[in-house]
């Protein structure tokens, strides 16, 4: 079989479309030769038979990921028997398993061929398993997946290769991918979990997991991978601290880092001559520190944990010691880009020094997970001046080491072969600044790994925001709710917490809306009733009519402590209470804020409801003019509903809105 070159694929999703359909039917790829199917090319200039398997580095994203040692499979990982026959089928076997798993298959959103970093997961996991069979179930044909039975998964393979709950999973989703490529014809040699032969007849029958099975043998616990969010006291003590040093400390500290690097060169001697090491620790103890108000820096008001102990002494008195001071410094610049941002790893790693940097005080970078482009797809965020000013100092360090030619802004530092490539691991540096400020306590059980900023950022927001879902899948990059969910509920009390939250704010809006109405400023079918109601201060709840004296008491009494009056929309309220019924429901129950309309009886609206119709109208109007100019009736009409539905909220909106507009006349006296 001729290989397919790849001239010009530009994604991996292209390569699969383009080859996948010179297979024909997938269902014959057992049955296909292997002379034939090893010249097949799984990537680009690399054939299925190749000694090693390399993904392209421009498949997968910034970071470690791209690293060779990652994105190569070597199948003979999985173990190599001594007989020629045997090894040569187990090499097979294992390489037609590796290609079954590049191939599309049913997912739970359909048919999809994975992702190169998914591949590489599935490839990695089916190595440990073929690896653990070749130790434990060595077969004399070479063959590598048959003996895989319930028994054998439950009682040995779990045991030995499962410690953990996501373990397990992972292990039985590659199972079941592989039962599933054997089952439509892929591959011939895959698990068979529930079947096996007679010895007669050759006929299958379920399999009993238990007769003459081992003791199942419970397993050392291991712990779960939750990237738990991390703590308000770590955020409070590492960003307070992290935005002390980029204010202060920060770009005085990399300007004479650099100066003291070069020094070896500059007095011709290597970096561990004694008048080398006198020198540097001179210029560092009579440097001019000063901090941002122009005073002198002696002291710090933390302690920085050096080899020799912890010391809040400045500076440092080695070059060893402000050394680490420089790593902190690039690494604080990371945390708080992330912080600001909640970008993943590959965004934050991927982001370049150029122009474009900071530009608008915004991070700018590529995003690559839910996009199928290779290089990514261009991105941005806000930043907090004090990131900018973080990412600038880091400009400075990054352009003083980075070789000719390249953009890259996080740098290697200390290793003087390798200063200035690029850090393609931001989460070693994350965890030696956290025990550098001594802070390891307070980062909860797990490592400080980067991603957990992503977590925190999401907790903060969700306890902060009450539209924080949507707020939530914008900033996260997120393709659905779901993925957006699982972020709002990785910390196990955040649920309790964001429902506190949801009845302070809760309570917040409700005691605005009866100010308002007092005033006289709400709008909406529930206004009159209840201001009608408010002028008495004589609340009623149910069948029992409450005296209140003062704001806090009217809302509970209305709201029924916070239990009813929601949100549907921002500046409108449903308040609709206990055991009442609208539009929205079919009988009684909760309101559902999706299907809210504009003339039910208990849909309040606040003045900044009024506020947000006027901007709506205004948009529909010039949205409208453009329609009739195109003469695109359909649409007209369409804009017409929409506008419609804002005139009949507020008299003086309309009034306004139909004086500046005449045009629009026509549509409010045609309604019904």
């Amino acid at each position: 079989m001729t290989p397919i070159r790849a001239i010009e694929i530009p994604t991996p999703k292209a390569w699969q479309k383009t080859t996948f359909s010179g297979l024909g039917n997938f269902s014959d790829l057992a049955r296909k030769g292997w002379d034939e199917l090893r010249n097949f090319e799984i990537f680009p200039g690399c054939p299925l038979g190749a000694p090693a398997l390399v993904l392209p580095e421009d498949w997968l994203p910034p970071g470690a990921t791209r690293r060779e040692s990652f994105r190569t499979v070597h199948p003979g990982d999985a173990g190599v028997p001594n007989d020629l026959r045997a090894a040569a089928s187990r090499d097979e076997a294992i390489r037609r398993a590796l290609f079954a798993l590049w191939l599309p298959s049913m997912t739970e959103t359909g048919v999809r061929a994975p992702k190169p970093t998914t591949w590489i997961g599935y490839a990695d996991l089916v190595l440990k398993i073929a690896a653990w069979q070749f130790a434990n179930l060595p077969s004399a044909d070479g063959s590598v997946f048959g003996e895989l039975t319930v028994s054998v998964v439950l009682t040995r393979l779990f045991p030995d290769m499962g410690r953990s709950k996501r373990a397990r999973e992972d292990i039985l989703r590659v199972i079941y991918k592989l039962i599933d490529a054997g089952k439509r014809g892929v591959i011939s040699d895959w698990p068979r979990l529930y079947e096996r032969e007679t010895e007669s007849t050759g006929a299958l029958v379920i399999e009993d997991v238990t007769r003459g099975a081992p003791e199942v043998q419970r397993a050392e616990f291991a712990e779960e991978r939750s990237w738990q969010p991390f703590s308000d006291e770590f955020v409070s003590a590492f960003i307070g601290r992290g935005i002390w040093i980029v204010e202060n400390l920060a770009e005085q500290a990399v300007l004479l880092w650099l100066e003291l690097r070069v020094l070896p060169n500059e007095l011709g001697l290597s970096a561990s001559h004694p008048k080398v090491i006198a020198e540097r620790s001179r210029r560092l103890a009579e440097f001019a520190w000063r901090d941002k108000h122009g005073k002198p820096i002696r002291t710090l008001d933390f302690d920085l944990h050096y080899l020799e102990g912890p010391s809040n002494a400045w500076p440092p008195t080695n070059m060893r010691g402000f050394n680490r001071v420089i790593s902190l410094v690039q690494t604080i610049a990371v945390s708080l880009v992330a912080f600001c941002t909640a970008a993943r790893q590959s965004e934050l790693s991927g982001a370049k020094d150029n122009e474009l940097q900071t530009s608008s005080d915004r991070f700018h970078s590529r995003t690559y997970k839910l996009v199928d482009q290779i290089g990514g797809a261009a991105r941005d965020w806000p930043l907090h001046p004090v990131a900018v000013r973080g990412i600038k100092v880091q400009q400075t360090l990054s352009r003083a080491l980075r070789p000719e030619g390249t953009d890259h802004l996080w740098v290697m530092l200390m290793d003087a072969d390798k200063a200035g490539l690029p850090l393609l691991n931001l989460t070693e540096p994350l965890v030696q600044a956290v025990d550098f400020l001594g802070l390891s306590h307070l980062a909860g059980e797990d490592r400080p790994h980067l991603h957990r900023w992503r977590h925190t950022v999401a907790r903060l927001v969700a306890l902060s925001i009450m539209s924080s879902p949507q707020v939530l899948l914008d900033l996260l990059g997120h393709a659905d709710f779901e993925m957006t969910l699982t972020y709002m509920c990785s910390d196990p009390d955040i649920v309790e917490r964001a429902l506190k939250v949801a009845r302070e704010h809760a309570y917040a809006v409700s005691g605005k809306a009866v100010e308002e109405t007092i005033a006289g400023l709400t709008s909406g079918p529930a206004a009159t009733p209840l201001q009608e109601g408010l002028r008495s201060m004589a609340m009623r709840r149910g069948d029992l009519e409450y005296a209140t004296t003062s704001l806090r008491d009217t809302v509970e009494v209305l709201t029924f402590d916070s239990r009813t009056w929601t949100m549907v929309r921002p500046g409108v309220l449903c308040t609709k209470g206990i055991n009442q019924f609208g539009p929205c429901t079919r009988g009684r129950g909760a309101p559902d804020p999706a299907t809210c309309r504009t003339s039910c009886d208990h849909r309040l609206e606040l003045a900044r409801a009024k506020r947000d119709c006027q901007e709506a109208l205004d948009a529909l109007v010039v949205e409208r003019m453009h329609a009739v100019s195109a003469g695109d009736t359909m649409l007209v009409a369409h804009l017409d509903g929409i506008i419609l539905s804002h005139l009949v909220r507020w008299a003086d909106v309309r009034k306004s809105t139909l004086a500046s507009h005449p045009d629009l006349l026509p549509v409010w006296e045609a309604r019904s």
